[in-house]
């Protein structure tokens, strides 16, 4: 296997576990125990507000989106043929 797959295939399960994670997770009941925790009421404030939630839920998101753009690259570069040496390609 060639290292930039193999790096394009950790990119890609990156992409995916932090996109769901960010998407997710605003909005279970662990992320407001874990606002309770802070030591300053404006944090918890500020965690716990529907439009910072939104904001990172939609940061998951463009993870989510990113790594299926690469996911679609991957693919359409390994679909097209590639040519031994392109100078000789049209005199066969």
């Amino acid at each position: 296997m060639r290292s930039d797959s193999f790096f394009r295939g950790v990119f890609l399960l990156y992409c995916v576990e932090a996109g769901l994670f960010l998407l997710i997770a605003p909005w279970l009941p662990a992320w407001n125990r874990a606002a309770a925790f802070l030591p300053f009421g404006s944090a918890q404030d500020l965690l716990l507000n529907t439009w910072v939630r939104s904001a990172i839920s939609s940061f998951g998101l463009m993870h989510l989106v990113w790594g299926l753009h690469d996911v679609d690259l991957f693919f359409r570069r390994h679909a097209t043929p590639r040519l031994e040496n392109p100078e000789t390609a049209g005199h066969q």
